[in-house]
């Protein structure tokens, strides 16, 4: 999702769960979201936002790449204003770059709760870490493992370029091919974001 143009609530992705029942799970896998810009941005602005309003939502995101997504959050939650109502979500191996803020949750009720988990998110000029908004923002539970930063060193598409500190810093979130179909991992583990680098060998010409 590369320069998408929206207006108000995310540039990219907007989940919103209705109906009743069982949870709502959804499953985010190999994603790049890069240049997404909104038009009048609020305080709700993030590049997918999720809002479990009638159903509780699980979100599963594993290899996705942020980047160049101005003054925004990556990603944002928000469980509904009934009792017992939640969102979760569980990110793997997330490079997010150039975006304002990684990780929002937006807590309303004490009775609701948002939570995200991730593992091995690699940051670069990301200002905001962890934002709790909403009457009870502080119970948004936000839990990081093995967080990281670094120079991602991405090309124009968003690839990563040889020497990247993403490279081989991920953790098998049981994803074995990347964004362009390629086999991951390549090296000794796989990379982080949506892309696994790969170097081009050219062929040995003999005259």
């Amino acid at each position: 999702m590369i320069g998408n143009h929206a207006f108000q609530l995310a540039s990219a992705v907007y989940l919103e769960s209705i109906g009743t029942g069982a949870p709502s799970r959804v499953d985010f896998t190999n994603v790049l979201l890069a240049r997404n810009t909104l038009t009048s941005p609020t305080a709700e602005k993030s590049v997918i936002n999720a809002y479990a309003h009638f159903r509780n939502l699980d979100l599963r995101m594993n290899h996705l790449t942020f980047a160049d997504n101005l003054n925004q959050a990556a990603l944002r939650v928000r469980p509904g204003d009934f009792a017992g109502r939640y969102i979760t979500a569980t990110l793997t191996n997330t490079l997010i770059v150039n975006t304002d803020t990684d990780y929002v949750g937006y807590v309303g009720f004490s009775i609701t709760s948002a939570t995200i988990l991730h593992t091995n998110t690699f940051t670069q000029t990301v200002a905001n870490h962890h934002v709790g908004q909403g009457s009870f923002g502080a119970l948004f539970i936000a839990i990081a493992i093995n967080p990281l930063t670094g120079d991602a060193k991405l090309d124009t598409n968003k690839h990563l370029l040889s020497g990247s500190a993403a490279i081989d810093a991920g953790v098998d979130a049981g994803i074995y091919i990347d964004i362009d179909g390629q086999k991951r991992p390549f090296g000794l583990a796989p990379d982080i974001g949506a892309d696994e680098y790969s170097p081009l060998f050219l062929p040995l010409i003999l005259r």
